[in-house]
C-alpha cells in the first residue's frame, strides 16, 4: 500500500538533503552535517527542553543548543545530515532526535554530543526478517506488513520518522509514516519492531507520541487516536471524534488536546474515552501544542497564530500572531515567560500568555 507522502513532507518543511563530493553523491546517511555560521536562520522542525536548556532539530541533520532560553544558539555537530524532525530528552542529559532516513540519534551529555543508534538502511535488514519469522509463526497480521516492508525495503532508505518519546533514559518510542512504530527497553541499543501492535490495519500515518505518567497516546492519519495497553502490551485504538488527520497530541494526567487539520481540535478529561470539540473561529491547520504547569495549553496554527485555552473553557484563543516568523514546533522552558518556536526562520521566542 503505497500512498503520496506530499502532504507530509510539506507541512513539516522537509529539504532535500542530497550532498555532492566532487561529482560524487554522498548518502546523507554518511555525510556529518555541515556547520553553519548562520544558526539561528537554520530551518528548524522540533525543540524540546533538556533541564534548562534548549535542542532544536531540523533540516540537513542539524542541531542547534540554547542555554539562555532560546536567545542565542549554537550549532553542535551531527553525524548525519538527514532532515531531524522531532527530539525528546526524558532527563536532562539523556534524549533523542529522529528523522528522515529512518534516523534515530542519542546524546547522553544533554545535546552537546550525538551517536547515531539506528538508520534506514538498519530498519530494513530489521523489518524484513522480523516479520518473515512472525508471518511463519501463523501471524495473520505480519503477512500484509511484510509485502510492504519488503518494497519499501528495496528502496534507499524511505523510513521518515515524525516523533519519539521516552519513559526514561531506558524505555521509548520513535512513530512514522505507514505506520512504522519502533519500541526499545535497553535506551536505543536495540529496537523491536511492534507494527503488529497497533490497531491501525491500514497502516496510517503516525505523526505524534506523546506521554503522561504511565499513559502513551499516538494520532495519525485520519482520525487514528491510540492508546498503549500496558497489559496486551499493544497501542489499542481510542474512539475518534474526528475522521480528519491529527497531526498532534499532548497530555497533561488524563487530559488530552489533539489536533490538526482545517483548525480541528478536542479535548478529552479521561484519558481518550470521551471527547469535546473545542470552539476555533479559524480553519487554519493546527501544527504543534503544549501543556504549561498551571493546565492551559497552547497550540500553533499554520498562520503563525497561537491559541490558548484553558482547564475550564473549550474554546480556543488566540492570544498572539500572526506572528513574524513562521513556526512549526514550540517549547516552554520551565520558569521562563516566554515560549520558544522553530521554524524555516529559525529559532525565535513569543510571550506565553500565562495568567
Amino acid at each position: 500500500m503505497k500512498r503520496n507522502l506530499t502532504l507530509l513532507l510539506c507541512l513539516l518543511g522537509s529539504v532535500a538533503s542530497a550532498m555532492a563530493d566532487a561529482g560524487r553523491f554522498i548518502d546523507p546517511l554518511d555525510q556529518p552535517a555541515f556547520i553553519s555560521s548562520q544558526t539561528r536562520s537554520s530551518v528548524l522542525l522540533g525543540v524540546a527542553s533538556a533541564g534548562k536548556r534548549q535542542v532544536a532539530v531540523g533540516a540537513w541533520g542539524r542541531i542547534l543548543l540554547s542555554d539562555e532560553q532560546g536567545q542565542n544558539w549554537v550549532q553542535v555537530p551531527t553525524p548525519v545530515s538527514s532532515d531531524l524532525t522531532a527530539v525528546m530528552f526524558p532527563t536532562a542529559t539523556s534524549g533523542w532526535a529522529v528523522g528522515h532516513d529512518g534516523v534515530v540519534l542519542h546524546s547522553e551529555d544533554g545535546g552537546l554530543t550525538w551517536t547515531k543508534q539506528l538508520d534506514g538502511r538498519d530498519i530494513a535488514k530489521m523489518l524484513v526478517p522480523y516479520y518473515e519469522k512472525q508471518k511463519q509463526s501463523g501471524d495473520s497480521a505480519a503477512a500484509d506488513i511484510l509485502e510492504e516492508m519488503t518494497q519499501l525495503a528495496a528502496e534507499p532508505p524511505a523510513f521518515p520518522l515524525m516523533d519519539v518519546w521516552f519513559r526514561n533514559e531506558r524505555e521509548g518510542f520513535v512513530v512514522g509514516a505507514f505506520n512504522l512504530i519502533l519500541h526499545t527497553r535497553d535506551g536505543g541499543a536495540t529496537w523491536q519492531p511492534w507494527m503488529e501492535r497497533t490497531d491501525n490495519p491500514r497502516r496510517y500515518h503516525l505523526y505524534s507520541i506523546k506521554g503522561s505518567g504511565d499513559d502513551i497516546y499516538v494520532a495519525g492519519e485520519l482520525g487514528l487516536l491510540l492508546k498503549l495497553d500496558e497489559h496486551a502490551q499493544r497501542f489499542t485504538a481510542l474512539p475518534s471524534p474526528y475522521n480528519g488527520t491529527f497531526f498532534g497530541v499532548i497530555a497533561q494526567g488524563a487530559r488530552l488536546i489533539a489536533f490538526g487539520l482545517r483548525g480541528n481540535a478536542y479535548e478529552s478529561l479521561d484519558a481518550g474515552q470521551n471527547w469535546r470539540r473545542l470552539e476555533n473561529t479559524s480553519e487554519t491547520t493546527l501544527v504543534a501544542g503544549v501543556f504549561l504547569p498551571g493546565g492551559k495549553a497552547m497550540l500553533l496554527d499554520q498562520e503563525g497564530f497561537l491559541l490558548d485555552v484553558s482547564p475550564a473553557s473549550a474554546v480556543l484563543r488566540r492570544v498572539a500572531g500572526p506572528l513574524p516568523f513562521p513556526a512549526f514546533s514550540l517549547a516552554a522552558p520551565a520558569g521562563a515567560s516566554e515560549l520558544v518556536l522553530v521554524g524555516p526562520a529559525g529559532a525565535h521566542s513569543a510571550p506565553r500568555g500565562d495568567d
